[in-house]
């Protein structure tokens, strides 16, 4: 019973003890099938397979089936006992149902014996399957047993004790054989669990030494491909890392057998220390690999780097050691400029030398096993390394030596050179013609000189260094000796070339010195005499006292020159005097110009005594002018006593007077006196009309006629209002003329209203006064350049300047925006592109022009600044002219300070998560508060946000305020579609500030419609975008919308409700704030409407730019309905994108052009002066409200 069923052996003995056993007594021999042919064919079969099985070790698979078949036989065999058993139950209630019942038990604990177990897994695996089967057979008799037995009320026994007695052992023995069980089930699982832990101990057994034969091998020892090895190490301690839980898992099982008592506890044990053993034997041999490994890679490493280190040096020594110096000093810089290529990459290659000191300190700090080979390679570089610095430092002395003499040499041959060069000039035997060309050769010659004594310097520096040279290259002591000498003597001979032509300089600038002097001077007294010879005699008393001052004057000046004749004498005789080679020249000047003084002398004297005899017979004159005068009235008055023929006119005058005049000279005044009486009465002011009609002489006309000869004058006729009101007053005649009409008076006889003798009089005097005004009039320069053009009425505007920048223009670049500085003076513009509907993120300019400053070059900004994405709007600052502020197609916000010339850039916003994340349409700036001196800018953008900024320190510009547009929040005031932008972000393009109210603005969408808003709302905007501030949501009334995109608007400077827009639709709408519908809108183009500006100065005029090239002026007050006047602009019908007033000059306007140009027109008074009514008109244009 001790044996194992499974083997034929055993199989064989249990048939033989069966066949042996006597038939239970109980049992039919026909009837029962444990002791049937049938069973012992079964039984014989199962031993047969058992065999097959233990013979021939079948494949897992027909093992599996073969196991199967022998359980389906076992369980068949279990039945038919349970069966017979029951029929033994059913059948006999006595004590034979016991025994024949207990031999089908207990052939069962002889099947299989508790001390047997199974030797191999598959049958382990068996017998735990019977068992668990058998297990559950048996559970199923109990309760029938119990059940039959405790029902049971006949006694088949004899007694009711012997029947509990025998209920009793069989009760018994199934416990017995339900704890044999049990104890089987326990020796079959431990078994089984060996088996698998036997098995994985194997594998992981055979797993080790595989990958000991591997860590074992010493291909670290060839140097090829160590970097391949050095991968499959790699990957192969990688797999073992991850078996490494193969061994963890193998010790958690064999620990918990072992902890449970395992029989085989010792073996498990033994094998778990094995294989840690091999474990660690693996991991050392894997680790000593890797080292191995690690070492020859390094190894090979820097055995490589020593060579190319080696390789390099030996190259480079070929530089080193070359003898080649140069032919000249060129030659010699060339090969200076290799060795500091050399000497750069000699430099360089220093710090390869120590990473090859620093691999080999590290290989033996690691204690590399080739230590030795590692030290021999490192002092082999580091000698060649020693030498080949050595080699240059040698190389590097030669070559400077060399080029200090070649520098040397060129340095005397470039002097020797300029010194022949000016010798050339010194020889020319030009010492001038007349003063100022040997002024010219003097100076010239002084020049010529300084850049001698500078010369001396360097010459005596060339001697200096020929003595040093020598001292330090006495292998060229004899050449450079030479070249120093050659120099001297250069050097002496120039020097003396220079005093000699000094000396003929100075003699021959006296003589012409002496020679211009006497030209001007004989000139002079050629003029002095033909102006003394000029004066002719006077005709009355103040002519000739006005001659005898003037020739007075004239004495005057001819003793004012005694000095220049003396001077010219002085210098003529020190001529004289030195022996110069013009001697007999001058000496004839000399006589010449003492011949003229005489001359001038003499003539002078004679004119003075015509002019006093003059005098004499001018006061003759006037004595008996004055008795002829006399004498004329009282004839007049005699005559016209008895009433003569004579004229009124005449016996006025002799009444008059008192005494008759003689008729001959009588006649000839009465007559010079009623010609010129109708022109004194005609004329507006004191002319040279009247006063040629009287015969007194303008001296002020004579003098003027002189100076016309030079300057020119505005002789057009004055017309309208500046001829209809002139008035001349002469304070110290106490007499005031005004001029009427233009219209000469007839000759009429005054009568007694007129005293012609007292008109002469009065001409005569108050001429002094007439001539001094008109002498202030013509010394003023007020109206220097100043021409009144009457006929120049119609041209209402003129194109002053025309502004480019020929880079943007090259670039195809067009005008973005203008603007003016607060002086007026300076316009700056912005350049990008405009294609496809939207602004280009090219590289664009700013570009700014002073109109004022002299010199203007249209094509020459005076500041131009290069800006990394397209600038799309500017703004100057209200009070600073050289900050510009500016807006990008980008998102971003610049400031920029022109009169920096280093860096302009003075501020940024960035790209930040405050910035705009759209273009920048428009930059405004604003007051910090109403009455504040502090500015700020506010920026609009197409992304719905209206920021206010302010510049901080460092140049940053920080976000203070915000504002944003979202359709959710537009006032509904009116009907309108609100397209969204994504998030539903309203894009703003213009904005214009009120002029009366700092907290209210008028912003235009994309959509069409514009909205006021006001910048203290505190209602929280909707906007979906992070903000470092608050956004507010500021829109308050909407407008009734346009028929596209708001281009531009402008608040109206005049009225406080007023504005004008302007668009796609190529309106112009004018609004007011106190309703949605616009005033009135002006059709002005078939195309965009890109800009609309009102006039500073204008109350009703306003200009536009339009997409056809044209630049449009409306005057309300001339017409509502059409342009005042239309300029085309660009010739080939490109719009114009930006035009801005200039609010400190008024009659300029400035506009830019996609052609890249902008021109600055100037408007004439039309446009520029204000009406009377203008304010009243425009407010009965606000007063038109419908709603």
């Amino acid at each position: 019973m001790d044996g194992y069923l499974g083997t034929p052996r055993d199989m064989r003995a249990h048939q033989a003890a069966a066949k042996m056993a006597p038939p239970s007594p109980d049992a039919s021999s026909s009837d029962s099938p444990a002791t049937g042919p049938a069973r012992e064919e079964s039984l014989t079969q199962i031993a047969a397979d058992l065999a097959t099985i233990s013979a021939n070790m079948m494949s897992k698979a027909d093992k599996t089936d073969l196991l199967a078949e022998i359980r389906a036989v076992i369980r068949e065999e279990v039945m038919e006992c349970l069966l017979r058993l029951e029929a033994a139950i059913f059948c006999t209630i006595q004590a034979i149902f016991i025994l024949q019942t207990f031999p089908s038990v207990s052939g069962k604990t002889r099947l299989f014996p508790c001390r047997s177990r199974p030797s191999r897994e598959p049958l382990a695996t068996s017998s735990v399957e019977d068992l668990e089967s058998w297990s559950s057979e048996v559970g199923a008799l109990s309760p029938p047993l119990e059940l039959k037995m405790d029902s049971s009320g006949v006694k088949v026994l004899e007694t009711a004790e012997d029947i509990q007695e025998r209920r009793q052992q069989v009760l018994d023995r199934y416990l017995r054989f339900k704890e044999l069980s049990t104890l089987r089930r326990q020796k079959l699982e431990d078994s089984y669990r060996f088996q698998f832990f036997q098995r994985d101990a194997d594998e992981l057994e055979k797993w080790i030494q595989e990958k000991l034969q591997i860590a074992s091998d010493e291909n670290y020892k060839d140097p090829t491909n160590l970097q391949g090895k050095l991968q499959k190490h790699q990957a192969f301690e990688a797999e073992v890392q991850a078996n490494a839980g193969a061994i963890v898992k193998l010790d958690e099982t064999g620990n918990l057998m072992i902890s449970e008592g395992h029989f085989s506890s010792e073996t498990i044990r033994t094998r778990l220390v094995e294989l840690h053993r091999l474990w660690e034997l693996l991991l050392l041999k894997m680790r000593e690999k890797g080292i191995k490994l690690q070492q020859a890679q390094k190894l090979v490493q820097y055995l490589r780097e020593c060579e190319d280190v080696m390789d390099w040096i030996n190259d480079k020594e070929a530089i080193v050691t070359s003898e080649e110096l140069g032919q000249d000093l060129e030659h010699v810089e060339v090969l200076q400029k290799k060795f500091e290529e050399f000497q750069t990459d000699l430099a360089a290659h220093e710090e390869r030398v120590n990473e090859v000191n620093q691999f080999a300190s590290k290989l033996t700090q690691e204690e590399h096993p080739e230590l030795e080979l590692i030290k021999t390679k490192q002092d082999e570089v580091n000698t060649a390394w020693q030498r080949l610095k050595g080699l240059a430092l040698q190389r590097q002395g030669k070559l400077f030596g060399a080029a200090e003499v070649q520098r040397f040499n060129r340095d005397v041959d470039e002097t020797i050179g300029w010194i022949r060069e000016k010798e050339q000039l010194m020889a020319s035997d030009d010492f001038g013609r007349d003063l100022a060309s040997v002024q010219a050769l003097l100076r010239k010659h002084e020049g010529l000189e300084r850049d001698l004594a500078a010369l001396e310097e360097k010459v005596k520096a060339l001697c200096t260094e020929s003595d040093r040279l020598q001292q330090s290259h006495p292998l060229n002591a004899v050449q450079i000796q030479a070249k120093g000498e050659e120099l001297i003597a250069n050097w002496d001979q120039i020097r003396t070339i220079a005093a000699e032509r000094h000396t003929r300089l100075n003699d021959s600038y006296k003589l012409q010195r002496f020679l211009a002097d006497f030209r001007d001077l004989t000139s002079w007294v050629t003029e002095m005499k033909a102006l003394i010879n000029a004066d002719e005699l006077a005709n009355d008393v103040a002519g000739a006292e006005a001659l005898l001052d003037r020739h007075q004057e004239h004495k005057g000046e001819i003793d004012a020159h005694e000095d220049s004749f003396k001077s010219a004498d002085e210098a003529g005789n020190a001529l004289l005097n030195a022996g110069h080679y013009a001697s007999d020249e001058v000496r004839e000047k000399l006589t010449i110009l003492s011949e003229e003084r005489t001359a001038l002398l003499e003539l002078w004297e004679l004119r003075r005594q015509q002019y006093e005899q003059c005098m004499d017979l001018q006061l003759f004159y006037r004595d008996t002018e004055q008795v002829d005068n006399w004498m004329s009235k009282q004839e007049r008055e005699r005559y016209r006593e008895k009433g003569g023929g004579a004229s009124d006119v005449t016996r006025r005058a002799t009444k008059a007077h008192g005494f008759p005049l003689p008729r001959q000279r009588g006649a000839a005044l009465t007559e010079r006196c009623e010609r010129g009486a109708p022109r004194i009465s005609a004329m507006m002011e004191f002319s040279d009309d009247v006063q040629a009609g009287v015969s007194v002489e303008s001296v002020w006309r004579k003098s003027q006629e002189l100076r016309c000869d030079s300057k020119s004058c505005q002789t057009i006729p004055i017309a309208t209002k500046e001829a209809a009101h002139q008035v001349s007053v002469v304070s110290e005649a106490c007499t005031q003329t005004e001029g009427g009409d233009n219209q000469r008076v007839l000759d009429v006889d005054l009568g007694p209203l007129l005293d012609y003798p007292d008109l002469g009089e009065f001409l005569q005097r108050v001429e002094g006064i007439m001539i001094k005004e008109l002498k202030k009039n013509w010394r003023s320069h007020a109206f220097d350049g100043y021409e009144v053009n009457w006929e120049d009425q119609n041209q209402l505007v003129s194109c002053l300047h025309i502004l480019q920048y020929p880079i943007a223009l090259e670039r195809l670049l067009q005008v973005t925006s203008v603007t003016w500085n607060c002086t007026g003076s300076v316009i700056a513009c912005s350049y990008g592109r405009l294609g496809d509907g939207d602004w280009s993120t090219e590289k664009a300019y700013v570009c700014t022009w002073n109109l004022d400053r002299r010199g203007l070059k249209p094509n020459n900004p005076d500041v131009i600044l290069e800006v990394p994405s397209s600038v799309m709007c500017l703004a100057f600052h209200p009070s600073q002219p050289s900050l510009i502020a500016g807006g990008l197609f980008n998102g971003e916000v610049l400031l920029w300070d022109t009169s920096r010339t280093d860096d302009p850039l003075i501020g940024r916003t960035g790209l930040t998560a405050d910035t705009h994340t759209d273009a920048v349409y428009q930059v405004v700036w604003i007051k910090d508060k109403p009455q504040g001196n502090k500015l700020q800018i506010m920026s609009i953008s197409s992304d719905g946000k209206i920021l206010v900024w302010q510049m901080e320190k460092e140049g940053r510009i920080v976000l203070l305020d915000g504002f944003a547009l979202v359709a959710q929040q537009i006032p509904n005031n009116i009907k309108i579609n609100k397209h969204g932008r994504g998030d539903s972000a309203v894009g703003v393009t213009c904005l214009s500030f009120s002029h009366f109210d700092q907290s209210l603005f008028i912003v235009g969408v994309e959509g069409g419609y514009l909205l006021k808003c006001f910048s203290g709302t505190q209602t929280a905007a909707l906007a979906s975008t992070s903000s470092s501030v608050p956004l507010k949501a500021p829109a308050q009334f909407t407008f009734c919308p346009q028929g596209g995109p708001v281009h531009c608007l402008d608040c109206s400077p005049f009225h406080r409700n007023l504005f004008v827009s302007a668009g796609t639709d190529g309106h112009a709408h004018l609004y007011s704030m106190l309703q949605a519908k616009p005033l009135m809108s002006l059709h002005l183009s078939d195309k965009y409407l890109f800009s609309i500006r009102w006039s500073p100065v204008r109350p009703l005029v306003f200009a536009a730019a339009s997409g056809e090239g044209e630049l449009l002026l409306f005057d309300l007050a001339k017409s509502s309905q059409k342009p005042s006047l239309c300029i085309k602009q660009t010739d080939n019908g490109r719009p114009i994108y930006c035009l801005e007033f200039n609010r400190s000059q008024k009659k300029l306007l400035a506009a830019g052009d996609a052609n890249g140009f902008i021109k600055i027109w100037q408007l004439s008074s039309d446009f520029t002066e204000q009406g009377a009514r203008e304010l009243v008109i425009l407010d009965g244009i606000a007063s038109e409200i419908t709603d």
